[in-house]
């Protein structure tokens, strides 16, 4: 019963799918010049999805779609911003998930302005906080047309991944990880006890990983709008509640949470795929990765950063847009680029896209565990409480002595009350230079 409603309900939505599609494009295979599509990413492990999505589309409209992958990202980036100072971007391009961090692009009129295009129908594929990273709204500090400037391919979130091989090791039950701080922090004894190391992240160099976690503590002691007058200067990181969240790598140092080294680690994929760890704090792309690099690893599972009891607010986990991409608003292409725009988004490819590339889709109709597979599916539950790049808003300075003395907490070279007052002394400094240049 299971497999005949599967197919009948894939067999629906692809030939409703192909009709919108076949009719939109039936102008334009009239024509006799043949549409070449170029479109350039940097994501080497989904060339081949991309790849098949393109060899569909050819055979329902005859339009050629040519994907190029450049890698990795820093190098692909620079050949983006060559192109368009050459005015040789291809067609459509990948771009970073906030689209405010290539306002330049924009500016100068090389992203197309999706509104236009936008119908009722397309948006509702959406969740429009997933879009929001793609806008620019009235009033912008930038005077751009307020409009829809990307689209996102995938979202994504982050939570902590656990090996159910060594939780039964220790005697743990695999199916009933975690939930509050006071119990992760037992785990933690249970699994060293038994000889294991308990958790692993990129807590190294200035990485992500590190703010991230810290973040996501942050808020859940501080609230959002809290949080945002942190950010702003407003309030102080030496505030109680802002210590309390450098207090959680302190308790997690003391309960011997830490792999041995882990500053010094720039990676966990070798750790956690070959059995090496028992948790680590990564997002849903990670599914790929371990599928890539060790298929047969796959008695895992994921559950969210542990609640402090002490918290007045719920724990948000990082997360929203991962993949996306714009089209050239003077390529000479626009309007078949749109259409395979649509196309990519839809149901259908979103599916595939998903099944084969391991990523969560951004087309929220797309997202069925019958659909997209179990694993993929437990991050999609969890979509709703994601934080969007909060921590990006530190200024670089801030951020940088931000993920400096969280790691002088977890090698145990300064308390939690030392390392916030070492953040808010940097913060001020950066805040009496922003005056300054301000009065200037």
């Amino acid at each position: 019963m299971f497999v005949v409603c599967w197919f009948c309900c894939t067999d629906h939505v692809k030939h409703q799918n192909d009709q919108i599609v076949h009719r939109e494009s039936l102008e334009q295979n009239q024509s006799s010049v043949p549409v070449v599509l170029l479109f350039w990413h940097y994501f080497t492990d989904r060339q081949p999805v991309f790849e098949k999505i393109a060899q569909r589309y050819y055979r329902l409209t005859g339009v050629q779609v040519d994907f190029r992958v450049y890698g990795p990202a820093g190098a692909y980036f620079s050949k983006l911003q060559a192109a368009a100072q050459a005015g040789t971007l291809p067609d459509l391009f990948c771009l970073a998930a906030d689209i405010q961090q290539q306002h330049h692009y924009v500016e100068a009129g090389h992203f197309l302005r999706l509104d236009p295009y936008f119908d009722e129908q397309w948006a509702n594929w959406f969740e429009s906080r997933t879009l929001d990273p793609f806008r620019f709204r009235e009033g912008n500090k930038y005077g751009i047309e307020p409009g829809l400037y990307g689209l996102p391919l995938d979202v994504n979130n982050v939570q902590i991944f656990y090996n159910k091989t060594l939780f039964r090791q220790a005697g743990l039950d695999p199916d009933h990880p975690p939930k509050t701080w006071k119990e992760f922090l037992e785990v933690g004894r249970k699994l060293r006890a038994a000889g294991i190391h308990p958790f692993f992240s990129d807590f190294y160099g200035n990485d992500w990983h590190t703010t991230a976690f810290w973040t996501s503590y942050a808020l859940a002691y501080l609230g959002i709008e809290k949080f945002r007058a942190l950010v702003a200067g407003k309030i102080k990181f030496t505030e109680p509640a802002a210590v309390k969240a450098f207090q959680k790598f302190e308790e997690m140092r003391v309960a011997r949470m830490f792999i041995p080294g882990i500053v010094g680690y720039n990676s966990n994929r070798p750790l956690f795929e070959y059995n090496k760890v028992a948790m680590c704090f990564d997002g849903s792309w990670m599914i790929a990765v371990w599928q890539m690099n060790a298929p047969q690893f796959t008695d895992y599972s994921i559950f969210l950063p542990p609640q402090p009891e002490d918290a007045k607010y719920k724990v948000l986990i990082p997360g929203g847009a991962g993949a996306a991409f714009a089209i050239n608003a003077k390529g000479n292409y626009i309007a078949e680029a749109v259409k395979f725009a649509k196309y990519l988004t839809n149901k259908e490819s979103q599916v595939l896209y998903a099944k084969l590339g391991l990523n969560l889709p951004a087309n929220r109709t797309a997202v069925l565990p019958e659909l997209i597979g179990e694993k993929l599916a437990l991050f999609a539950d969890d979509q709703q409480i994601t934080y969007n790049g909060l921590f990006d808003n530190f200024e670089p300075e801030v951020g940088y002595a931000l993920n400096k003395a969280i790691q002088e907490v977890i090698l145990g070279d300064k308390t939690p009350k030392e390392a916030a007052e070492e953040v808010q002394h940097v913060q001020e400094i950066v805040l009496d230079k922003a005056l300054k240049r301000h009065k200037n």
